[in-house]
């Protein structure tokens, strides 16, 4: 059985990588049968949770992470229903960030200090790199009527400055990505 999914969460926003694309993680409790699900739900008429976090979530986060995932999978043929008494699972997800640094791009490996015979010449050049923000997100799943906790998964990626538009895509390339895993 997979423990309180915040716990993985925090871990995971540790251990999460510049990459470009996301990769997710999963987990889930090899033992349950998946294949009798045919709705969902949320949890909770609010079900994100905020995690450790450099900066506050945007106001658009929650519902365009709920749509991203609701239609994710309403077109892997689950049908989505309001009542959670009612649903076969139900979906909590939990949002943080990090500022991280990127490695300089055009490094340089020439300079004075030098090693014997020009081996081990010093690390030099521009060392600084730019910093960006590192969004995770983590979604979970609950068996509505064991009323426990079957699945989890999680991806890290890179947030865009400004752009609402850039920010739906990278929201939908994550939950796609978490998704794409599930059902095991």
């Amino acid at each position: 059985m997979i423990r309180f999914p915040f716990i993985v969460f925090v871990l995971a926003v540790g251990t999460q990588g510049c990459a470009v694309a996301p990769t997710a993680r999963v987990e889930f409790d090899e033992g349950h049968d998946f294949s009798a699900y045919e709705s969902f739900s949320w949890h909770s008429n609010n079900p994100m949770r905020v995690g450790k976090t450099a900066t506050q979530p945007r106001s658009s986060l929650q519902p365009n992470v709920m749509a991203a995932i609701r239609s994710n999978l309403e077109s892997s043929g689950y049908r989505y229903v309001a009542d959670a008494s009612a649903a076969d699972f139900v979906i909590s997800f939990a949002v943080g960030s990090r500022e991280k640094t990127a490695p300089a791009e055009n490094p340089s490996t020439s300079c004075s200090q030098g090693g014997i015979g020009g081996w081990a010449t010093a690390f030099c050049g521009d060392q600084d790199g730019s910093s960006y923000l590192q969004g995770v997100l983590a979604i979970d799943i609950f068996d509505a009527g064991e009323r426990r906790q079957v699945w989890h998964g999680v991806a890290g990626r890179r947030i865009p400055a400004e752009d609402p538009e850039d920010m739906r895509k990278v929201i939908d390339s994550v939950v796609a990505e978490i998704l794409s895993d599930y059902p095991p």
